[in-house]
């Protein structure tokens, strides 16, 4: 994959979505002029917007060339990766487009119960995916704990205590680890 010509196409819930999801990228050498993040513009309820818009992407993504990737964050919350997907599968329904093939890039993750949770956990604590840990990092731990993240996917580093973070490590690799 070229790097400098890729087309990257993020749909997340809110600012420590997209601050994550950039630095992965940026880590991952993807950062170029040809990006384009969409996320909710409002506090609350992310999670409805970014199913709302998950067709619209995936129709923007399949109208790029073939070194488009498109990543989507949504936060389980209290429900299950699962159900997070297949919520998406019932909106493409909907809207009579195709679910995502096995062949395109696009990735699904599904952090649980949110993103502080994935953070909290790579800063080296345990975790409950029930839990609750917004209070407990901030915005630049947002920023700095996706390196962490990298080097555990790359390396294909044995996790656990953090399910949500082993099936978006899997995600990760179907997709940038693959020809």
């Amino acid at each position: 994959m070229n790097k400098s010509r890729v087309q990257l196409i993020i749909l997340c819930e809110d600012k420590r979505h997209h601050i994550f999801i950039y630095n992965f990228l940026k880590e991952k050498g993807l950062i170029t002029k040809n990006i384009r993040v969409n996320n909710s513009p409002s506090k609350g309820a992310g999670d409805q917007y970014v199913r709302e818009q998950f067709t619209k992407e995936l129709r923007y993504y399949r109208s790029r060339t073939a070194s488009a990737i498109l990543i989507v964050m949504i936060d389980g919350d209290l429900k299950s990766i699962q159900e997070r997907i297949e919520k998406l599968k019932r909106e493409c329904d909907v809207e009579n487009i195709e679910f995502r093939k096995n062949d395109e890039k696009v990735l699904i993750v599904v952090p649980a119960r949110n993103i502080e949770t994935w953070v909290y956990f790579l800063q080296g604590n345990k975790v409950d995916d029930r839990a609750d840990y917004k209070r407990k990092v901030s915005d630049k731990d947002c920023k700095n704990t996706a390196k962490k993240l990298v080097e555990m996917c790359d390396n294909k580093e044995p996790l656990t205590g953090c399910p949500s973070l082993i099936a978006a490590c899997e995600e990760y690799r179907s997709v940038f680890l693959s020809n």
